[in-house]
């Protein structure tokens, strides 16, 4: 998966993106179908809603949008509140944190270390990581150049 894919998406195309991935939030996984017609009922073309698909811009997982970066459609160990108050899975930690760049809005993360089991808190603020627990806290992140789905294995 290629970062700079999203870069690269026409404005048009972005705002479906965040569109898609609002909807998404405020749901939990949709179908293909449903963001199909959302985008329709939203006056985008339905170039747009293919455009997006053959960019990979959604991972399709049983006929439903499963992830639409760095948005999860169904649960994960990493929950993220905005701060206009909606929350929602992010696809891994390093996702969680970068979710202050999608969204521009202070965050605070509640995770669970995937070695250990114990709860992770983490608060950003205008950019800033402002408190964290544990002390001890790191982020592990593999090499996922060689994948071309990184939700699937992230």
């Amino acid at each position: 998966m290629n970062i700079d894919k999203y870069r690269e998406l026409s404005e048009d195309e972005q705002r479906a993106r965040f569109l898609l991935m609002e909807e998404t939030i405020g749901r939990g996984m949709i179908s293909l179908a449903e963001g199909k017609k959302l985008l329709l009922e939203n006056k985008f073309s339905s170039d747009i809603y293919e455009s997006l698909k053959e960019k990979e811009v959604f991972v399709e997982i049983d006929g439903n949008i499963g992830y639409i970066y760095p948005v999860s459609g169904f649960p994960t160990h990493h929950r993220v509140k905005r701060a206009d108050g909606k929350e929602f899975y992010a696809m891994c930690a390093v996702d969680a944190l970068g979710t202050y760049k999608t969204f521009y809005q202070n965050i605070e993360i509640e995770s669970i270390c995937s070695e250990t089991g114990e709860k992770i808190q983490v608060v950003i603020e205008e950019g800033e990581i402002v408190k964290y627990s544990p002390e001890n806290i790191h982020v592990l992140h593999v090499d996922l150049d060689k994948f071309k789905n990184w939700a699937a294995n992230c």
